[in-house]
């Protein structure tokens, strides 16, 4: 009777363990996230909202990039004009901070279709998907 109990404990202590784990590793790598803010969205530009409520200090550039998914593929549109300003910015305090987004320049009026835009924050690339209509 005892051992069959030990066993049971020993295997809910790994259960527990391994649900810990997970959920460390899933709220950890949802410390930022970006979405476009409501009415902002046109086909040259956008306002990013970078929420980081988890993240105490954010730092991104001007640095963009922007994919159209074809069928079930992502693919990087060409951009026409390279040229970024090599400045970076700093946001502390947790909470969401906002940056407009012009890909006028870089990539002309986009057309109807899905898409999104690439950029790197704390040194990770983050994506936010949106549509064209």
């Amino acid at each position: 009777m005892k051992k069959g109990y030990m066993i049971v404990l020993g295997i809910m202590l790994i259960l527990i363990i391994a649900l810990s784990i997970i959920c460390f590793i899933l709220i950890n790598n949802r410390k930022i996230k970006l979405e476009i803010k409501e009415g902002t969205l046109t086909e040259t530009s956008a306002v990013l909202i970078i929420n980081h409520e988890y993240e105490p200090k954010i730092s991104f550039g001007e640095f963009f990039f922007i994919e159209k998914k074809e069928g079930l593929i992502w693919k990087e549109l060409e951009a026409e004009n390279l040229a970024t300003a090599l400045i970076g910015y700093t946001s502390y305090g947790k909470g969401a901070t906002e940056t407009k987004i012009n890909w006028a320049e870089q990539y002309g009026k986009l057309k109807k279709g899905k898409y999104r835009i690439k950029k790197y924050i704390n040194g990770k690339l983050y994506s936010v998907k949106f549509k064209i209509k």
